[in-house]
């Protein structure tokens, strides 16, 4: 196993025991293989190249092996369905010796640009998932998300739900994240230079209403009084992991607040029903891009990664959505505080309501406008925000350890107005 997906798997258990595998297209005296692996924790995904030369068989990397997934035909390949979207038809081939690399950032999924055309993301861990159609139903115009072009997934028996391995979209060239250009754009802002640090959440807030109404297409229910009640319980469970985790560490803001944040989800009144849909389920400032021409674009529909598949849900309310984004806009401030000493830190500070506000202004106008207004619900605002700063400590803990300070500055900022 190469040493990336040797270092991912080892938070997943020693045990392996592989399950099926793909071969896809080999090249020279290399075969490129797709391997499905049990262990403790889930069906772990492994794109393989595997050198034959020599009359041995050895696991070199995973170079060239999206490569080679794009050179395979479409269709069945037993357990593997290979599907395309693409208008421009078939195949997506790319060169022999396409040009791969990494994109590298914080993410636990792997994502790779071929000849700088493709944006192949493959999956940690091969589970049922409604992101290729999310995916399609934002295919609109103007686009709300990257082209998909294709994808890839495994399906273990007639009867098992798919599990998505890999997607393919078109890749952006000179795009960044929202973990990019959102802190450049308020490092500016608190440097005092002449930028509008609004008006792309307010954006974001339409985009968000209407990705939220092509979901309600897919799909859209009422949750009952139990359902709702249910979120009430999973938060105080997650809050419980999070005190277990972050035991040996007092200083974290959770403690100083621990009071606070326990009345906030203990005292949350369910209403009687609350609409539920597909939602975006991972949704952050990480999850917008921008091209260099200013448009903004939403990706990574794969859901929250800690997300247990015992307890996911394939509808949930949208308003988890819109408190994931309020609370991410808190989350640039605290990012770019930290990272930036010559920034005034009252601006800052004061930008956050702000923001927080247009970008839920704006959602809701949307809303209205596609006459969709049942899809938030704000009783569940303030159970959702603080559940989300939760999950950040969970995240942190378990995937980006220095990831604690934004948690903490964010609870400190919601419980005693502090920076």
């Amino acid at each position: 196993m190469p040493p990336r997906r040797r270092n991912e798997a080892a938070a997943w258990g020693d045990a392996f025991e592989l399950v099926d595998h793909l071969v896809l297209p080999a090249a020279a005296n290399f075969e490129s293989v797709v391997a499905i692996s049990k262990t403790e924790k889930g069906l772990l995904v492994s794109p393989l190249q595997i050198n034959q030369s020599d009359g041995g068989t050895r696991v070199v990397s995973d170079d060239a092996v999206s490569t080679s997934l794009l050179k395979m035909e479409f269709g069945w390949h037993a357990n593997f369905n290979w599907q395309s979207f693409a208008k421009t038809g078939l195949p997506l081939a790319a060169p022999t010796n396409a040009l791969e690399r990494s994109v590298d950032v914080d993410q636990l999924n792997r994502s790779i640009v071929v000849d700088e055309r493709y944006l192949v993301k493959w999956q940690l861990l091969a589970r049922p998932s409604a992101a290729v159609e999310k995916l399609l139903a934002l295919q609109t115009s103007p686009a709300l998300t990257p082209r998909l072009d294709a994808a890839l997934t495994w399906q273990g028996s007639p009867s098992s739900q798919p599990c998505l391995i890999a997607t393919v979209s078109r890749y952006i060239p000179g795009a960044t994240d929202g973990w990019v250009w959102a802190v450049d754009l308020l490092r500016s802002f608190g440097r005092g230079e002449s930028v509008d640090a609004i008006s792309p959440f307010e954006r974001i807030g339409a985009m968000t209403a209407k990705m939220h109404a092509a979901f309600s297409s897919l799909s859209k229910s009422l949750a009952s009084q139990q359902i709702i009640q249910s979120w009430q319980s999973q938060a105080l469970l997650e809050l419980n992991e999070a005190k277990t985790k972050l035991a040996d560490d007092p200083s974290r803001a959770l403690w100083r607040h621990i009071a606070k944040i326990e009345n906030a989800i203990k005292s949350f009144v369910p209403s009687a029903e609350a609409t539920i849909t597909p939602i975006h389920g991972d949704y952050h400032v990480g999850q917008i891009l921008r091209d260099p021409d200013g448009q903004l674009l939403i990706i990574d529909f794969d859901e929250n990664p800690l997300t247990e598949l015992s307890n996911t849900q394939s509808l949930q309310p949208p308003t988890r959505d819109v408190a994931s984004m309020y609370s991410a806009i808190d989350h640039v401030a605290r990012v770019t505080l930290h990272r930036n000493q010559d920034v005034n830190d009252k601006m800052i500070s004061t930008w956050v309501p702000r923001a927080q506000r247009a970008f839920l202004q704006a959602y809701q106008d949307e809303l209205t406008s596609l006459k969709a207004q049942e899809l938030f619900d704000p009783n569940l605002m303030s159970l959702f925000t603080v559940q989300q700063e939760i999950r950040e400590y969970l995240y942190a803990v378990q995937y980006l350890p220095h990831w604690v300070y934004v948690p903490d500055a964010a609870l400190d900022a919601m419980f005693d107005g502090s920076s």
